[in-house]
């Protein structure tokens, strides 16, 4: 996989954890939550990152397995 492909790859789900952090909805955190299951590393961090400014303190255990 060249870079282009890798940012094309990255920016769809970075994009929408960047939507959820920005609108300051706890109803995204169901979802930022099930990213940190997934294989992207970046990923995980952007969420975990939207879930810390959203406060979400019911994300905490998710936060420990991730």
């Amino acid at each position: 996989m060249d870079a282009e492909d890798e940012v094309e790859r990255l920016s769809r789900p970075v994009v929408r954890i960047e939507i959820f952090q920005e609108l300051h909805d706890n109803r995204a955190v169901g979802a930022l939550v099930e990213s940190l299951a997934g294989d992207d590393s970046t990923v995980r961090k952007w969420a975990a990152g939207a879930l810390a400014d959203l406060r979400a303190t019911q994300a905490v255990p998710a936060l420990w397995r991730a």
